[in-house]
């Protein structure tokens, strides 16, 4: 499967790497220049997976399936041009839970998710479970 990433940030490039050792193939698109994520960089030249820094090009929707950014909204461009031509979208936490093998409990929201993490973090401590 082709997968663009866009954004180079840390979350971005776990995932690049993930679908590259997976055996995918990744292509990396960031906003910013390359500057600002030399190390992200220097990770994905060593990895062998063509990047793109300082702006999205037509490249990046050369793909089977596009992996965000929580921080990419989506009225940016990229995204608009991606949802016209039909290929999918997912965030950088989905494909990463695509492929955990553990179970996963996720908090969203605006308010108390703080309280419900501390509660369920409770419930498992006194569960005999981690």
């Amino acid at each position: 499967m082709k997968y663009t990433v866009l954004g180079a940030a840390k979350s971005g490039l776990a995932a690049a790497l993930l679908a590259h050792r997976l055996g995918h193939t990744v292509f990396v698109s960031e906003y910013k220049p390359e500057e600002a994520y030399p190390d992200a960089a220097t990770q994905l030249r060593n990895a062998h997976i063509p990047v793109e820094f300082g702006g999205h090009t037509e490249r990046a929707l050369d793909c089977d399936c596009i992996i965000t950014s929580p921080g990419i909204k989506p009225t940016v461009q990229i995204i608009q041009d991606a949802e016209a031509k039909e290929i999918p979208i997912i965030s950088e936490l989905e494909f990463a839970s695509q492929h955990c093998k553990n179970p996963i409990i996720a908090i969203t929201g605006t308010n108390g998710k703080t309280t419900t993490t501390a509660l369920i973090t409770h419930v498992f401590n006194h569960s005999g479970r981690k």
